[in-house]
């Protein structure tokens, strides 16, 4: 999975982000059908940031009929950003949605980003709208 967390970047870290192009080659180097890109967020210690995924047809342990592989994770800070108010916009959210959806544009599925405003892990999912 490719990673662009930026809390501590110097400015030369902080040029070297993940590119669509590799995204869309990590996306098709993959085994089972795509058929959607997903953006969700999730947090540890340091903070909320966002994995984005491309859904694939196979089961899955978290659904019958689908199943997620990882594409990128992106971080732009602690939630310190929260507490000092310099959020929303969340920057991670901003580039995950653009490259999702340039993503899911190139191989032809939907992108899904339930809420791309407010972190929060108990969201629903893609395939929640989508029985297989």
């Amino acid at each position: 999975m490719l990673k662009v967390d930026e809390s501590g970047a110097d400015p030369e870290e902080q040029q070297a982000r993940v590119r669509v192009s590799q995204l869309i080659e990590t996306a098709r180097a993959i085994g089972e059908p795509v058929v959607a890109v997903e953006a969700l967020w999730d947090g540890d210690t340091e903070g909320w940031f966002v994995e984005l995924v491309a859904i694939v047809r196979r089961p899955g342990r978290c659904h019958p009929h689908f199943d997620e592989r990882p594409l990128a994770m992106f971080r732009h800070g602690s939630d310190l950003r929260a507490f000092n108010g310099e959020v929303p916009p969340w920057l991670e959210a901003v580039e995950a949605t653009e490259k999702g959806q340039a993503v899911a544009r190139t191989l032809g599925v939907p992108f899904h980003f339930t809420s791309p405003d407010t972190p929060d892990v108990e969201l629903p999912r893609w395939w929640d709208g989508n029985t297989g």
